[in-house]
């Protein structure tokens, strides 16, 4: 009887469970059609069908820089003198636009342009992107989010993408345990492994935020999660991550919301944290002392590293 009772009881959460998100789905259904808006969902497939359909790349020179855009990647090319934008969105106070060119930067002759590719990537702000110099060079995207333009329906990527610069052309990567869906994300170049860490993801309901980290061989295709030693940072996005040599990285700084009962606090982060490759392999988390001219707390900031001298830039941020 006991047994009975509590699958009762289940069974009730789970129906009630339903006719909640049944209820949810049909209000959004109204205020989308009120505003004229689709099913994200079926936008984001639309739109790759179409750049499925494009059968040849084009190149188009500009007559000056792109349009205003945050969120966006700024690549440098592995073998040229360029650096690769792709994607980022623009607000104007009414509504958002997200996009998926790529666009290419000259800072010899300062001069931009922009090449579309067959099967590229749906738009995209607050993904991730790194270059390397195999198969005479590649990008890869990563994750990311696309917004409605009333800002009412997000959606969360999850999806790899690998541009050939030779070839001109994308394809999508799929490799099974990756990432979940998110964006805020961080992602470097290791040797031959693309590792990513943190980000959140925010489906209107429910904000999570994010502290695992994923490895993906270029020459596996392959993910794996990695499970490293030692105390590491906690839940964030928008931190730096930069690569410490060919077998290490530091991360710095970054945001998270953090729940207290029931109301929650921002909190803008200033810790500092080495994730290395120990010897006979794995990985392990080393806390790090930011010394005295740490900057202060920021988020969102720019950061690059300069190989020729091994030391790391950050630029600008919010707190």
């Amino acid at each position: 009887m006991g047994k009975k009772k509590n699958k009762n009881k289940v069974s009730g959460a789970v129906k009630t469970a339903a006719k909640t998100e049944k209820k949810l789905a049909n209000r959004l259904k109204k205020e989308l059609a009120n505003l004229g808006e689709e099913d994200i969902a079926k936008v984001i497939a639309e739109i790759e069908r179409e750049e499925a359909k494009r059968s040849a790349a084009t190149e188009k020179a500009l007559p000056g820089p792109p349009s205003p855009r945050a969120y966006a990647t700024l690549t440098p090319h592995p073998t040229n003198n360029e650096l690769i934008l792709f994607g980022g969105e623009y607000h104007n106070g009414q509504k958002t636009e997200v996009y998926n060119e790529l666009l290419f930067y000259n800072p010899t002759n300062n001069s931009w342009k922009i090449l579309k590719a067959p099967g590229a990537p749906p738009p995209r702000s607050a993904h991730q992107a790194i270059a390397t110099p195999a198969n005479k060079g590649e990008l890869w995207v990563f994750g990311g989010e696309f917004t409605s333009p009333s800002e009412t329906q997000f959606h969360h990527y999850k999806d790899l993408w690998c541009f050939s610069l030779a070839e001109k052309k994308w394809e999508k990567v799929v490799a099974p345990n990756g990432p979940c869906s998110r964006s805020g994300h961080r992602m470097v170049l290791l040797g031959r492994n693309i590792i990513v860490f943190g980000g959140y993801a925010d489906d209107g309901r429910e904000c999570r935020y994010f502290d695992d980290v994923y490895s993906f061989s270029l020459d596996t295709r392959t993910w794996s999660k990695l499970a490293p030693s030692g105390k590491g940072p906690t839940a964030r996005s928008a931190c730096v991550m930069l690569p410490a040599g060919s077998d290490s990285l530091l991360i710095y700084g970054g945001f998270s919301r953090v729940r207290e009962g029931r109301s929650e606090r921002t909190q803008t982060h200033t810790d500092l944290f080495r994730l290395s490759l120990k010897e006979g392999g794995g990985w392990a988390w080393r806390g790090q002392a930011g010394g005295p001219a740490a900057p202060p707390a920021r988020a969102g900031q720019a950061a690059a590293v300069n190989p020729h001298s091994n030391r790391g830039y950050v630029f600008g941020g919010v707190s």
